[in-house]
């Protein structure tokens, strides 16, 4: 697989989000913890913004104003502490000048000189002081723009020769290619370089989680699955899950992301799996938190059926267990109570059993038919949605009940007896219905029906198969269930 490689440009624009630290107070004198001189000759701001990265975002850390007497010159400061990190100098029109590194260093000068409008050239302009770490950077930056300018030069050259059509030189083409190829190993040789050189700098550890995994070859009698296995299992070793700076690059998250949305299996056993798999690597305070609140987050309200597992995995393992001390109280009861609510209602659980009256005031169960499939249908008289979708299941119902098996509980829930029974007399809804909010349950809230229509399919042992599943997709997973092709 081809290497990818990490390239800080000083261009495009800066967000400024919410500033986590306010700028330098004025006062009683402090112990100075970092002190980073900032030297633009020829900007015209008299404030400068520094910003950090922090996983798919970028912040605003402080802003810092022009020295008197010294034009150009910035003094960020602090008392504070700075975290290891890539920073960013922004001007005020929120234009990015540059990016250095927070590392062991935390006093020393970064200049500019002979900048020019409109662009600003800060790179091929700059040089740092008392800073070995971000004069690895800076070398690194530059030796990568001459290496993209170069490929995409050669580029260009193809593509002129490539659209001469069949008077194309075909010996210039693969020429053209050839050297393409060349100057990208020669980039990717030269990062590797530059890790070996300074293993222990936080650039060179940023760098190496970006270096794509070699998977070896498969072993004599592996089945055809051995090199994806290999890789998703591997897919963390040239990350340094000690560092805390790693978080605060551009590049952790777009990692973490395609972990769990292109390499991990979209089953919930594989994302608990390789969830718990990753977070026991992981002995940097900082990745901790962010991965599993990225994760618990990111699953309490899945895009696929149900995923809400995961997010009770998670809870119930890192906060409920005590492993997140840094969540408020009232936030950690309020995920915990989430949690142990959604627990009885996970796919694969025994669905607790209601109890409720039909419009003559009879009994019925959702655990009374011993069918293959109970479908649980909670709609709503004035619910739009359920106008244009129960018609569709009362379709499905008539022509699949006897082949599949199936039998349907629907479960008004309006309080409105009089407009549900005036609605039952007026509509076509040939299955058993309940409603009037007289039950054995909190139907509501057991059940979790934040809104209508909401599906529950049960088998014939009354566990849940399948919830929240569209009218539209209904027919489709009922009938492959049949034949064991799918499950949750």
């Amino acid at each position: 697989m081809r290497k990818s490689v990490f390239i800080v440009l000083c261009l495009g624009a800066f967000l400024l989000l919410p500033t986590q630290a306010s700028a330098q107070k004025k006062g009683k004198k402090e112990k100075v913890n970092y002190e980073i001189s900032i030297y633009l000759e020829g900007v015209p701001d008299t404030m400068l913004y520094i910003g950090y990265y922090y996983a798919d975002k970028t912040y605003s850390r402080d802003s810092v104003f022009v020295e008197k007497r010294k034009p150009g010159t910035f003094v960020f400061k602090g008392s504070d502490t700075l975290s290891r990190g890539v920073y960013i100098v922004a001007g005020q029109r929120k234009n990015k000048y540059l990016e250095f590194l927070v590392d062991t260093s935390r006093f020393f000068s970064i200049r500019a000189t002979g900048l020019k409008p409109p662009f600003y050239d800060v790179l091929s302009h700059l040089s740092f002081e008392n800073s070995p770490e971000n004069d690895v950077f800076l070398d690194f930056q530059q030796q990568m723009v001459r290496y993209q300018s170069r490929v995409m030069d050669l580029g260009k050259s193809y593509k002129q020769e490539a659209d001469k059509g069949e008077k194309a030189n075909k010996e210039i083409l693969s020429l053209l290619k050839s050297e393409q190829s060349l100057c990208l190993d020669s980039m990717h040789d030269y990062t590797g370089q530059m890790i070996s050189r300074h293993p222990d700098h936080l650039f060179s550890k940023i760098q190496r989680m970006n270096i794509d995994i070699s998977i070896p070859d498969k072993p004599e009698g592996a089945d055809s699955a051995w090199e994806y296995r290999y890789y998703v299992n591997h897919y963390w070793d040239n990350t340094d899950l000690s560092e805390d700076g790693l978080l605060m690059s551009p590049l952790f998250f777009p990692k973490l992301k395609r972990y769990y949305e292109g390499i991990v299996p979209v089953s919930i056993d594989s994302i608990i799996k390789y969830t718990d798999l990753l977070v026991e690597k992981i002995t940097s305070k900082e990745l901790f938190k962010y991965v599993v609140w990225y994760v618990t987050h990111k699953y309490e309200r899945g895009q696929y059926i149900g995923q809400d597992a995961v997010f009770v995995h998670m809870v119930k393992t890192y906060y409920e267990a005590g492993r997140c001390p840094w969540v408020e109280e009232t936030q950690l009861e309020a995920m915990v109570e989430r949690a142990h609510k959604l627990d009885p209602i996970l796919i694969g659980k025994q669905a607790p059993q209601l109890w409720m009256m039909d419009t003559s005031r009879t009994l019925h169960s959702n655990y009374e038919f011993m069918k293959q499939f109970t479908i649980m249908w909670f709609w709503d008289v004035d619910c739009s949605h359920c106008k244009s979708a129960t018609p569709k299941l009362a379709e499905m119902y008539k022509r699949l009940k006897d082949s599949l098996d199936i039998e349907v509980m629907a479960i008004c829930m309006s309080a409105d007896t009089v407009a549900w029974r005036r609605y039952l007399r007026n509509n076509d809804m040939p299955w058993v219905n309940v409603g009037g909010y007289v039950a054995n349950i909190d139907f509501i809230n057991v059940y979790d029906v934040h809104s209508t229509p909401f599906i529950y399919v049960l088998n014939r042992q009354k566990q849940i198969i399948v919830k929240k599943l569209p009218i539209e997709e209904l027919e489709t997973f009922l009938r492959r269930y049949a034949k064991g092709e799918v499950r949750y």
